[in-house]
């Protein structure tokens, strides 16, 4: 039974890695429409985005223990250089898509505990 739940637990937390698979490469194509940038910006932004994604999935290969801060580091460095290539506009619509994207997954994180919590109590029922 807890061999049942540990991989019933371990498919939920791997579920939004692969939904969101499919949705890690246009992350740039819709910054770039969101944002309306101009045709020298694309390639800058593109160039960065590139270099964060290569970053963060390398944050993962090491140890887990320092992971939030520098996962931390990498955004505030992502975004001194998203600075240098965007004007003040842009960088408040990047700051507020952010965000929104933030309070998403803080939501699906709420739901995904709370799902736990309900198999819990039925597994242990």
């Amino acid at each position: 039974m807890k061999k049942l739940f540990v991989i019933f637990f371990i498919a939920l937390l791997a579920q939004p890695a692969i939904a969101e698979s499919g949705k890690a490469c246009n992350k740039s194509e819709k910054l770039i429409k969101k944002l309306d940038l101009q045709e020298d910006q694309i390639e800058a932004v593109q160039q960065i985005m590139s270099e964060q994604k290569e970053k963060r999935l390398n944050l993962f290969q090491g140890s887990r223990d320092s992971v939030k801060e520098q996962m931390e580091s990498l955004h505030s460095e992502t975004k001194q250089k998203l600075g240098s290539v965007l004007n003040e506009e842009q960088m408040e619509k990047f700051d507020a898509l952010h965000a929104e994207r933030m309070e998403k997954r803080q939501q699906r994180w709420e739901k995904r505990k709370e799902r736990f919590n309900e198999i819990s109590k039925t597994v242990e029922s």
